[in-house]
């Protein structure tokens, strides 16, 4: 049913499947009924017919998001909604910091996972499904995570974003094992790195042998002071106002902006 120019008339627009002669009888009667002020028989080959279709599509980067939008117009189609809530994060390090983060993230409704080599921290996560975080934080309450996880190749498999959160003693280790497993267009932030520990990171990748390209970012610090009181189980007892990034090298900062920003779009 469709508007007309009229506000007290509209347009009922009605598809049969049947012959020629059939379909005149129908407008035929049609046209008997009190209410109907016209009938107009379309043909088939002098109309246009379309089905109503709803796809959700997941663009890595702002080059795929472009590309689907002008796929999009070619089409005719109506993107109706953009959402950045679609990524999907993963949590290197199930520390204070990892789980918080973790927790965090999923309470804006981003998909969180957590890799960790401890298999008691990794099996609790599991059964609580989550992490609770409470205290001086803007999100909290109990964030839901996809699963936990000792298998580094799985936490990151099909990830948009991946932090890590570990002491910077860890991370060359953390580097060596990401290295076979990286994509092209993952985004992988440390968070935090002191110094020139993000160009020692970006080093052990490629000494391990790390093809993929990859955007590179650092923080300067952690976004949130929390201390696991069981796991799972996080008080918050301060989070930063301000968050410095930066990108490596620099001609990825535009990539690093667009998914990260909203994120941190507070801070």
């Amino acid at each position: 049913v469709g508007t007309t120019d009229d506000p007290k008339i509209s347009r009922i627009t009605i598809e049969i499947d049947t012959d020629d002669a059939s379909a005149r009888q129908i407008a035929n009667q049609l046209r008997k009924l009190f209410p109907v002020y016209s009938v107009q028989e379309l043909s088939p080959d002098d109309s246009i017919r379309r089905e109503l279709v709803m796809i959700k599509v997941r663009a890595a980067n702002s080059e795929d998001r472009n590309e689907v939008i002008q796929i999009a117009n070619i089409f005719r189609a109506s993107i109706i909604d953009v959402s950045l809530n679609s990524l999907t994060i993963a949590i290197i390090g199930a520390g204070n910091g990892g789980q918080t983060t973790a927790a965090w993230l999923s309470n804006q409704g981003y998909q969180t996972r957590i890799f960790d080599v401890m298999e008691d921290t990794v099996a609790k996560l599991n059964e609580l499904g989550g992490v609770n975080i409470y205290g001086n934080t803007d999100f909290p309450g109990f964030g839901k995570i996809q699963f936990a996880t000792t298998d580094i190749a799985k936490a990151i498999d099909g990830c948009e974003v991946i932090f890590i959160i570990l002491p910077e003693i860890y991370h060359v280790s953390i580097a060596q094992k990401l290295a076979p497993h990286l994509v092209d267009g993952q985004i992988v932030v440390i968070d935090p790195v002191s110094g020139l520990g993000i160009l020692a990171f970006k080093k052990a990748l490629a000494e391990a042998g790390c093809k993929a390209d990859i955007s590179l970012a650092a923080t300067s610090t952690l976004l949130f002071a929390a201390r696991i009181q069981t796991t799972g189980d996080v008080f918050v007892t301060g989070q930063k106002t301000e968050l410095s990034i930066v990108a490596i090298p620099n001609s990825k900062r535009e990539i690093i902006k667009e998914a990260i920003y909203p994120v941190f779009s507070q801070h």
